[in-house]
C-alpha cells in the first residue's frame, strides 16, 4: 500500500508511472496485472482509491477539499493480504 501525490492530473498518471517502475496495481489488467494464485483474494477491479482530492471550484473559486473512506472491497483486500501474510 502506498500514497501518491499527483501534480498534473493526467489520465492514468499513477498507473502509468507505477508500471514504468515495475509496480503494477492489483487488478490493473490494462497495464499488465494478471491474476496471482498467491493472493488470498483476486481483485474485481483496479485497487486504486482517491482518499482525498483538493481543488478550486471552477465556478465559485471556493477551495474544495473532499475525503472518501476506503470502499468495502478495498478494505476486504487489505485485510485478506494482512491476514495471509502475503509477500508480493
Amino acid at each position: 500500500m502506498l500514497r501518491c501525490h499527483i501534480h498534473t492530473g493526467r489520465t492514468h498518471q499513477i498507473r502509468v508511472h507505477l508500471k514504468s517502475i515495475g509496480h503494477i496495481l492489483l487488478g490493473d489488467t490494462v497495464y499488465g496485472w494478471k491474476p496471482d494464485a498467491r493472493l488470498p483474494l483476486q481483485p474485481s477491479r483496479v485497487m486504486l482509491h482517491a482518499e482525498r482530492i483538493a481543488f478550486l471550484h471552477p465556478v465559485t473559486g471556493q477551495a474544495m477539499d473532499l475525503h472518501a473512506p476506503l470502499p468495502a472491497d478495498f478494505q476486504a483486500m487489505l485485510s485478506a493480504l494482512r491476514e495471509g501474510n502475503v509477500i508480493y
